[in-house]
């Protein structure tokens, strides 16, 4: 399951001069860029990254690539097909492909950090958690158990900050 097809790749490419001319053509260059993908997302979106497909149609439970996601798996298709065809250049920190395999990486980083988000997918959080799961939190509220606290009392709420409030 290619998160990109050729024809994504071939968008980054001079289609005169390069381009894929085919999905077979492009095999290694994509399961490459996938390999980079999964492994760098892998614990961000560790529910999510085994669904995405850019089958059509979707069998449940798939879910399709999220557009970020498929620009970065094109871009890194693309920067590999070129450095294997200009691998002779000299001066490879000025070559396309290096810029747009250094652009694809710079996202996967935000990706990683939070700095970027792909707005195109509800994340599934197989944990399920809640605000309720994490204590103490804006409804705990000192339990006759905790008799021994010093300050609150009873049927006072347990807290010292609030969920919602910013510092």
């Amino acid at each position: 399951m290619p998160l990109a097809d050729f024809s994504n790749a071939n968008n980054w490419l001079d289609e005169v001069k390069l381009a894929f001319p085919n999905a077979e053509d492009a095999e290694e260059e994509s399961a490459s860029a996938d390999a980079i993908i999964r492994g760098a997302l892998a614990d961000v979106f560790p529910d999510n990254i085994n669904l995405w497909t850019n089958e059509t149609p979707l069998v449940p439970p798939q879910e399709a690539v999220p557009e970020l996601i498929r620009e970065v798996a094109a871009m890194l298709m693309a920067a590999f097909f070129y450095q294997k065809k200009y691998s002779e250049e000299s001066n490879r920190s000025f070559n396309y492909g290096v810029q747009l395999e250094q652009r694809a990486m710079r996202i996967l980083k935000g990706l990683r950090d939070g700095t970027i988000v792909l707005g195109d997918i509800d994340i599934i959080n197989s944990l399920g958690l809640l605000e309720a799961d994490y204590l103490p939190n804006d409804t705990t509220i000192v339990t006759p158990e905790m008799n021994d606290l010093v300050g609150p009392k009873q049927g006072e709420p347990l807290r010292f900050f609030e969920m919602g409030k910013v510092f």
